[in-house]
């Protein structure tokens, strides 16, 4: 993840998947931070396995 300020970067941040998966599109002009609230969603695998989504609220 990429965090920015005025146009300047800012931060870089590394997203483990373990964590979850971002289902969303993400716009060029990104992602505002008043935005940045998401709902966790788990779905099971045909393999028996779990995968973690985050998805905007």
């Amino acid at each position: 993840m990429m965090f920015g300020l005025h146009g300047q970067l800012t931060h870089i941040e590394l997203h483990a998947l373990a964590n979850g998966q971002f289902d969303m599109q993400i716009p060029p002009e990104g992602f505002p931070k008043s935005n940045a609230v998401f709902r966790v969603r788990r779905s099971t695998t045909g393999a028996g396995q779990d995968a973690i989504f985050l998805e905007p609220k």
